[in-house]
């Protein structure tokens, strides 16, 4: 009688690297060590692959199964996931002057989000820094986002401005009555409507009558 022993092989788990997309993946392939005559992993059709995550992280994928020319060695592999990036950007604001300041911000804007997620999934609490902050006069400031964290994100954070626009006002000169006197009399004095938060013509330095 002719007695054909099985050949020895090692099956190894292929390692992958996904980026996060929202979705379930799963282990896929193998490689094995061994083979005779130029076989490939064709032959092995009892073999399968397990293994699978949804969420950043790093995954063991395990393969199994039996063949009927092979006695199988099995070596484990990995499944990584990594972070997806994510643009967060402070939105533009505007306001016109209205002697107060200026705190927090107009809201984020959010490029790289995957499969229909909200900036709901993303943790604690959006601050605002930057030259806004406290902002009063007429002029272009910085809105400088920060405070979010992600498991499954790599978040980068791009400024936004805030432009406080000049309030209107009317300047009049005062009307003035005198009784000559041979002299040389000048005009003085204004009044202002428009002026906000109860500031008065002192702070208008810069009008002269």
């Amino acid at each position: 009688s002719l007695a054909v022993r099985k050949a020895n092989a090692t099956v190894t788990a292929a390692s992958d690297i996904y980026i996060y997309n929202g979705l379930s993946r799963a282990a896929s392939g193998f490689t094995a060590t061994g083979l005779v005559n130029g076989e490939t992993t064709a032959v092995l059709t009892g073999v399968s692959v397990s293994g699978s995550g949804t969420n950043v992280g790093t995954y063991t994928t395990t393969p199994s199964g039996n063949d009927v020319n092979y006695t199988l060695t099995f070596v484990n592999g990995t499944m990584t996931i990594n972070k997806a990036p994510l643009t967060i950007t402070a939105l533009d604001a505007v306001k016109t002057y209205n002697g107060l300041a200026y705190s927090g911000g107009n809201g984020l804007g959010y490029v790289g989000l995957v499969n229909g997620e909200t900036s709901g999934v993303l943790t604690g609490t959006v601050s605002y820094g930057g030259s806004a902050q406290g902002a009063i006069g007429a002029g272009l400031y910085s809105l400088v986002p920060s405070g979010l964290g992600s498991s499954d994100y790599a978040l980068t954070y791009h400024n936004g401005s805030l432009a406080v626009r000049k309030a209107n006002a009317t300047v009049t000169a005062a009307s003035d009555i005198y009784t000559y006197n041979g002299l040389s009399r000048a005009a003085s004095g204004f009044a202002a409507s428009g002026l906000v938060n109860g500031e008065t013509t002192a702070l208008l330095t810069g009008i002269s009558v």
